[in-house]
């Protein structure tokens, strides 16, 4: 039995003995009155062997069989013993059929004393950029050559200018290229208003 399990068993006995009201297991447990009440029952009529899972030392229904995870063990080794858990995944899928998942064929490798292929790297933590304090104290442009005047138009580039500070579009333009002319000229112009 689980410590979840000890204290439903220690609260329901509480609440048969009278020495807990409905509510007060209601919040001791964090369930619903109504789940209470048939814990409660199954407690009564099979004790605390009623309260655990029915599934409970069952294998799952979905469990892959013993001869597919030793071929996915054999492949593994033998044939693909250079690819990490992902790639293997996707050769036994389209050479194979073996339609599994990848956490399966990472948890069958790991269960076989197979190492990752790689160790996983920490996660680099990097610190977002405070924006400009005031509007108008920095600009941040770009531009990009698209059709954005269609299919049978050439490309031009969309240069466009954006506050730091809020996020607002201080400018936008098209140009036939993108060059620093074409920044000046975008400086040059009014801010866009909406």
């Amino acid at each position: 039995m689980s410590q979840r399990d000890l204290h439903r068993v220690m609260v329901l006995k509480s609440l048969l003995s009278g020495h807990l009201r409905l509510a007060e297991a209601v919040r001791a447990l964090g369930i619903s009155e109504r789940q209470v009440r048939r814990l409660r029952r199954r407690f009564e009529q099979s004790g605390a062997e009623g309260l655990l899972h029915g599934n409970r030392g069952r294998p799952p229904s979905n469990r892959i069989g013993e001869p597919v995870r030793r071929q996915i063990l054999e492949l593994a080794t033998q044939r693909y013993g250079q690819l990490n858990d992902a790639h293997l995944q996707e050769q036994l899928a389209q050479e194979h059929g073996l339609w599994v998942g990848r956490e399966t064929v990472r948890r069958i490798r790991r269960d076989a004393g197979l190492p990752a292929k790689r160790r996983r790297r920490a996660r680099v933590y990097r610190r977002r950029r405070t924006p400009a304090p005031c509007r108008g104290q920095m600009l941040l442009w770009d531009g990009s050559r698209h059709a954005w005047l269609g299919p049978e138009q050439p490309p031009v580039v969309l240069m466009a200018a954006i506050d730091d500070a809020d996020g607002t579009l201080a400018g936008a333009r098209f140009e036939l290229q993108e060059t620093s002319i074409a920044y000046l000229r975008l400086l040059r112009e009014e801010p866009v208003r909406f």
